[in-house]
């Protein structure tokens, strides 16, 4: 039992190297996110995700995702 409260319980080894591997990930995609949103003149950007809907109606021609995601491709990561 201690073993595996040390290994994968909530804060344990399995979620510190998962922040590990991720923040720089992330914080690449906000860089990114933040650039787009400075380019198309937004003041906002909302997360809006299939479990977690915020979002009562976005106009689509305001999503930025493909945006995104073509200047993380070309960037090659």
């Amino acid at each position: 039992m201690q073993y595996r409260q040390e290994k994968v319980a909530q804060g344990g080894e399995l979620d510190q190297t998962r922040e590990r591997l991720m923040k720089p990930i992330r914080e690449k995609v906000y860089k990114i996110i933040s650039q787009v949103a400075k380019d198309q003149k937004m003041t906002y950007v909302l997360d809006k995700r299939d479990e977690l809907a915020v979002i009562l109606y976005a106009d689509p021609s305001f999503d930025i995702t493909y945006k995104v995601l073509d200047i993380l491709n070309r960037e090659g990561n």
